[in-house]
């Protein structure tokens, strides 16, 4: 069985249509500019491991990288 290389995230949306964001965005900026970052905001996550809502547990992430 053989697989298909799956394309590069970026390389599926046209250069004309992507965001540029400066390194330092602010999760804010991301809930103005991305319509799928907004959708988090207050996700529970139905999971005994996670406290968190999904967009509170992504601000985590993304401050600690």
């Amino acid at each position: 069985m053989s697989f298909e290389q799956p394309q590069n995230f970026s390389e599926t949306i046209p250069v004309n249509e992507r965001i540029k964001l400066p390194i330092d965005v602010s999760y804010e900026k991301l809930e103005q500019e991305i319509p799928e970052v907004m959708a988090m905001k207050g996700f529970d996550q139905r999971n005994d491991f996670h406290d968190l809502t999904l967009d509170e547990h992504t601000k985590e992430l993304v401050f600690r990288l």
